[in-house]
């Protein structure tokens, strides 16, 4: 009878069958999580069932413990861990099973692979257990934890963001860490290969209980089984019948087995792995097939012949069947995939030689060509330090020495054998190279293609040794070291040597470049559906080591698209990767060579350089960055001046500001209630004289730079988003120093010096990367950053959590040469984030403030001046209660001082003043609930359309005043009637003044007016159509645009009962219709 279970290392009995949950991770063929919709279970004859219906996974678990699974196999990666959780839980409230009893078992994703125990905890939680049975380490790889997916983070170019610097055995340390918190029985690995494998034990404290690959009789992987059984590590198999379709349901000799045994291929399948000593996970969400794949049955020695046989047969012929394998570009080092990456491999090496020699070539020529200068000239077009030049080439000479003697001496190593076309192609060696290399008539001539790369290689090698003993001799000689380039290079050469060896090299460069692109070539050819960075690497080595003119580049990249093209659809990607690198990397290579050169200082056309920066910058631009800045306005007279002093000296409770801005602080946080002055003293700070003289003293020096940025609800999407904020913050810092542009898109400041074309703009994941070069290169200067209304931040229009926005500021505000200043509402995830940070809650700062506003605006009126005189006891009284009624929220207190306005108007008495803020509730939605309620009934239906006009106009959009007037009095009748011609400027004048007088009177203040944002930096980075007529800026009347009085108006009108207001508004009032209606009204009378 087959085995039920098998013991593990660690004395626990684990199933020898199980239910997967699995994603179908089919190779070549894209990831099952990039289909439409969840990945689900896939039965045993591979039906693909990722459009299963919510639900199915539960029912499916619920089942299979139903009918006796005891093993239940899930993954964080596979997005189904809640539905197993249900799963289980019905199954333990059904009676079927107790918790003890089921072997529950999840794996570790590799976003999480250096956050463990986190990893484990979101699994607990989505599953509803307090512990595993088992928790295994998924891929040994690592994904970008902070990427732009929590599971799949992907590059702008759509390959995995993957971790190259991943140390999977420092994960397993981490792992074996879980062991003493009570959350999993055990810990195992899953797709180790045996080198991997073996590497892991080497450090491991915990051996693994499992290794769970996949197994089947297409795929034995004997090696790792042999050796997870010789370390008493138990196998798990995975996809037991093969990829999608079933595939080995058809194959001879399992067919042959099923009619041994009267039994279906898939119970022989599955039966095989229990055989084996391995524990089975079949996969299906059909109940039948679930409770059919319980039958396990004996498999005797004849039946395993055959299946072995069949597996010996596939391994001889290459033609094993692996089905799983993800993209992640990685060799995991299993046997199957190792002639593909062994390919790349001697591709890789041949060009990362290719790249050394080539360095060595260049760094030659260059000293070449100035001897030559100097020889007949006298002097040379650029100055020589020839203690740099020998140091240059003889480190060039003995890096490629290195590689040449580690081919050599690489004990085992299999050396690339040459291809039939290697050996078969006669290669004419140019006679310069012969003779430079004193080569003599019987080496002179023809050698094969394989054999004359390897000279070629060599042959740069010896002129390397011969320039370094040369210079040498010139620059340890203590009496000749201060000799001129000129003694130097007659010493050296006449000029017929020179002549031969500047020749030489020239002829050599040209056939190793040669060599880079034909291996380019080959490697696309044959390069399929595998993933490109192992030749990426090598194509960066061969780029780094280049010091070579942006033209030769150019050319390099011409030969390249002008290769005949191959057929398979990666041909263009791989060739787009390609010309990126080469033009891009390039300029990389120089900055670490030993003579490096700016970027600008290879521009001798200023005009060159002018359209990188416009075309930099204006990939930057958005019109809607300054709205939101420009639209707060500014402190009031004398307000917010406590901020610079100190605060033990005023007796406030706030961290002193002016330290902040002097000490090595990075961030500080000002945080308050609605309406309390956030953003206008973010602004105030911004534009005060005393930050920048204070932070000079932090400074000590380094040119200060700054940027600023506020988040606005009711903007454009990307006044609300992470990437609007990099692209802003970036595009006021470079539009400061053009100089860094470099700095921060290195590779797009080459690409536009190569190709006069426009660029799109950056993705978010490269514009914070550019941020981030900025900020660590240049420590030269110091950065002060100014961020307001975080909570004003829209997750869903970013696609960004707020957590990665909070860890983007504090990492920068980390840095010993970034400070920032953050503001927002005092809400739980910011208070988290700046525990730790200096802060100031505002409306507990603001009552000198509010009484100085308060005394200023009601003196100023006449009749208050008479109030004052005839009652200043309670005038006093009066102002007295409003500042303490505020609670510091300058909004209340602003639409207050309003209402009293009124009142003065009205000759309002003390006792009538006083009447009205008493009555007046000190909650800011109360506020606004108490001043509709004081709009005359005959208003209401008025008030209302206003107001849910302006509350429903699009977020990405201005509605202009005439906008408004359009939409509140046009109808369907009236936009079919009006004749398509131009406003009268009178007509224009008379309906903004009317919209004005209506709103003052209707809103009562909640709906401003206020003037465009159209400034002449938008005009000029405008590349389209405008929505408006931008080009008569200063008429009031065409640009101004209406607005609520503050967000918390927005927010209190979300909820508002109209019907109530307006005696059933929502009834007959759409005003969605009704601003599209505006729209053709707008257009036919303006144009």
């Amino acid at each position: 009878m087959a085995p039920t279970t098998f013991k593990l290392n660690n004395g626990m009995e684990m199933p020898a069958l199980g239910l997967a949950q699995a994603v179908e991770f089919t190779y070549p063929a894209m990831l099952v999580e990039d289909r439409a919709s969840a990945p689900l279970l896939t039965a045993p004859c591979e039906e693909r069932t990722w459009q299963s219906g919510p639900g199915e996974v539960a029912a499916a678990v619920t089942a299979a413990i139903k009918h006796g699974y005891k093993l239940i196999d899930a993954a964080y990666c596979y997005g189904n861990e809640n539905e197993v959780g249900q799963g289980l839980k019905a199954a333990f409230d059904a009676g079927y099973a107790k918790r003890e009893d089921i072997f529950v078992v999840t794996k570790l994703w590799s976003t999480y692979s250096s956050r463990v125990e986190l990893g484990l905890d979101k699994s607990l939680k989505a599953l509803g257990l307090d512990y595993v049975d088992q928790f295994l380490v998924h891929w040994p790889v690592g994904m970008n934890p902070n990427g732009n997916d929590d599971r799949f983070p992907k590059l702008p170019n759509g390959e995995r963001d993957m971790l190259w610097d991943h140390d999977h055995v420092a994960t397993w340390k981490d792992m074996e860490k879980l062991l003493q918190t009570g959350k999993t029985k055990s810990i195992g690995v899953c797709n180790y290969s045996a080198p991997y494998l073996k590497k892991l034990l080497e450090k491991a404290d915990v051996v693994p209980a499992v290794n769970q690959i996949e197994n089947h009789p297409g795929l034995r992987q004997q090696e790792v089984v042999d050796l997870c059984n010789e370390k008493g590590i138990h196998v798990v198999a995975y996809s037991p019948l093969g990829s999608t379709g079933s595939p080995l349901f058809k194959a001879e000799p399992v067919v042959k087995v099923a009619e041994r045994k009267g039994v279906s291929p898939g119970t022989v399948l599955l039966s095989y792995h229990v055989a084996r000593g391995s524990t089975v996970l079949a996969k299906s969400v059909n109940e039948e097939r679930i409770k059919s794949n319980m039958q396990i049955v004996d498999l005797d020695a004849e039946d395993m012949k055959i299946l072995n046989d069949y597996s010996e047969g596939l391994e001889k012929e290459g033609k094993v069947q692996r089905f799983v394998y993800p993209p992640f570009g990685i060799n995991f080092g299993f046997p199957d995939k190792l002639t593909v990456q062994s390919d790349m491999d001697v591709v890789g090496s041949s060009l990362g030689l290719a790249g050394s020699a080539l360095k060595l070539v260049i760094f030659s020529i260059e000293f070449v060509s100035d001897v030559k200068q100097v020889y007949h000239l006298g002097a040379t077009e650029r100055n020589v330090d020839l203690t740099t030049v020998a140091t240059s080439i003889q480190s060039a000479t003995k890096s490629l020495e290195s590689q040449l003697t580690s081919g050599i001496e690489q004990e085992g190593a299999e050396k690339p054998e040459p291809s039939a076309d290697e050996r078969g192609v006669v290669k004419l060696v140019p006679p310069s190279i012969a003779c430079f290399l004193n080569l003599g008539e019987a080496r002179r001539g023809a050698l094969s293609l394989f054999n004359f790369f390897n000279f070629l290689v060599n042959g740069a090698a010896e002129i390397g040794r011969k320039l370094s003993a040369d210079l040498s001799k010139v620059t340890t000689d203590k009496k000749s070291k201060w000799k001129s380039l000129r003694t130097v290079a007659r010493g050296m050469w006449d000029a017929e040597d020179i002549q031969t060896t500047e020749k030489s090299l020239y002829s050599i460069r040209e056939e190793i470049q040669l060599r880079i692109l034909i291996d380019i070539k080959k490697e696309i050819g044959t390069l399929g559906n595998e993933d490109p960075h192992r030749l990426r690497d090598a194509i960066e080595r061969v780029s780094s080591a280049q010091a070579d003119s942006s033209l030769e580049i150019k050319q390099m990249i011409e030969l390249l698209s002008g290769m005949e093209r191959a057929t398979d659809a990666r041909y263009k990607e791989l060739l787009d990767l390609y010309q990126e690198l080469l033009a891009g990397i390039n300029a990389s290579s120089l900055s670490r060579s030993p003579s490096p050169m700016s970027l600008k200082s290879r521009l001798d056309d200023p005009t060159a350089w002018k359209r990188v920066v416009d075309t930099i910058l204006h990939s930057l631009w958005y019109p809607t960055m300054t709205d939101r800045e420009e639209s707060i306005g500014g402190a009031y007279a004398s307000t917010f001046d406590w901020l610079f002093h100190d605060p033990k000296v005023k007796g406030k409770p706030w961290d002193n500001f002016v330290d902040f801005l002097q000490e090595d602080t990075g961030a500080y946080w000002i945080t308050g209630k609605p309406g309390s002055g956030k953003s206008t003293l973010m602004k105030y700070l911004r534009d005060d004289p005393r930050t920048i003289q204070h932070l000079n003293v932090w400074a000590a020096g380094r040119e200060l730079l700054q940027a600023s940025f506020y988040f606005y609800y009711k903007g454009s999407n990307m006044q609300k988003s992470e990437y609007g904020l990099v692209l802003s913050l970036l595009y006021n810092l470079l539009k400061r120093r053009p100089d860094l542009i470099p700095v921060a898109f290195e590779d797009r400041s080459h690409h536009l010096l190569l190709h006069e074309e426009s660029i799109g703009r950056p993705s978010l994941l490269e514009a914070r990367k550019a941020l981030e070069r900025l900020f660590t290169t240049q420590t030269e200067a110091a950065f002060f950053l100014t961020i307001d209304g975080l909570d004003e931040f829209d997750p869903k229009v970013s696609a960004t959590h707020v957590r990665s926005l909070l860890d983007l500021g504090r990492s920068f505000s980390e840095l010993p040469n970034v400070k920032a200043v953050f503001a927002s509402r005092p809400l739980n995830e910011f208070e988290e984030a700046f525990a730790d940070c200096p802060s100031l809650k505002i409306h507990q700062l603001t009552h000198d403030d509010i009484r100085l506003y308060v005394d200023e605006r009601l003196e100023k009126h006449n009749r208050m001046q008479t109030l004052l005189t005839r009652d200043p006891a309670n005038a006093s009284k009066l102002v007295w209660s409003i500042v303490a009624s505020s609670d510091g929220v300058f909004l209340w207190v602003r639409l207050v001082v309003d209402s009293l306005i009124d009142g003065l108007k009205n000759y309002d008495g003390i006792e009538d003043l006083q009447r009205r803020v008493d009555e007046l509730p000190t909650d800011l939605y109360d506020l606004y609930d108490v001043m509709l309620c004081r709009v005359p009934n005959t208003y209401h239906l008025q008030t209302a359309k206003l107001l849910r006009l302006v509350y429903c106009n699009p977020d990405y959009t201005e509605l202009s005043v005439l906008g408004l007037w359009f939409a509140e009095q046009a109808t369907h009748e009236t936009v079919i009637q009006t004749a398509v011609s131009p406003i009268t400027d009178s007509d224009l004048e008379y309906r903004y003044n009317e919209m004005e007088h209506r709103l003052k009177s209707r809103c009562l203040g909640l709906i401003e007016i206020r003037p465009s944002q159209f400034t002449q930096e938008v005009i000029n980075n405008l590349t389209g159509a405008p929505d408006t007529d931008i080009y008569d800026v200063t008429n009031k009347f065409i640009n101004a645009r209406v607005t609520f009085l503050h967000r918390s108006v927005s927010e209190f009108l979300r909820g508002y009962d109209w019907d109530t207001f307006a005696n059933g508004i929502r009834g007959n009032f759409d005003p969605h219709l009704l601003m599209l209606v505006k729209e053709h009204a707008t257009h036919a009378d303006t144009q």
